[in-house]
């Protein structure tokens, strides 16, 4: 008998209980909660590679890069002020307000990029969606929430962690060192090619 957020499955031949569903949190007040359950502070604001698929040749790669920002009123950080999701097909940037761009054009929402990836309002902010196997959700307030299928496991890279069970294994950079707490592996991730 599985416990509750596992069923029983199959993978490579064995069978036994598996999460069905990886999430990674970025929440105000600078906490990243990794897919597999690594929590810690960072102190750093930037664009930052939060999570990918390491295999960028694989047909439904994506990279998800979170803008965490300053705020000069309470001295805090705010993350979740902007998501930019790359797929092979397609770019989305959504704002904390809403707005929404995709291959760097204003659309109002819903919008259907391709059979798989889709963007749309939700109760409590925007969700954009690739077939179900990963959605991001900008909330309102400023949370970022990516979730992710038990068919990623393992094959993630990112401060998010890999989702293979493993917390211990969540503080890699993109060269494999690893770092003693989140804000240093968040610097290593820093984006590269993000418009502002």
């Amino acid at each position: 008998m599985c416990p509750a957020e596992q069923s029983c499955a199959l993978k490579d031949g064995v069978r036994g209980c598996m999460t069905q569903e990886g999430q990674c949190k970025l929440t105000p007040g600078a906490h990243l909660t990794s897919f597999d359950g690594a929590s810690a502070q960072y102190s750093c604001g930037g664009v930052y590679d939060v999570v990918s698929v390491c295999d960028e040749g694989a047909l439904s790669w994506f990279r998800v890069s979170v803008r965490i920002e300053e705020n000069a009123e309470e001295e805090s950080l705010i993350s979740g002020k902007a998501v930019y999701v790359h797929f092979q097909e397609a770019t989305v940037i959504v704002k904390k307000n809403g707005r929404t761009w995709v291959n760097g054009r204003s659309r109002r929402l819903p919008y259907q990029i391709s059979q798989a990836i889709s963007v749309r309002s939700v109760q409590d902010g925007i969700l954009i969606d690739q077939a179900s196997q990963m959605q991001v959700h900008l909330h309102h307030d400023g949370v970022v929430t990516v979730r992710v299928r038990e068919n990623l496991a393992g094959k993630l890279c990112g401060p998010c962690g890999n989702f293979n069970g493993d917390t211990a294994d969540d503080l890699r950079t993109p060269n494999g060192e690893v770092k003693k707490n989140i804000a240093e592996v968040l610097r290593a991730w820093k984006a590269k090619d993000i418009s502002p």
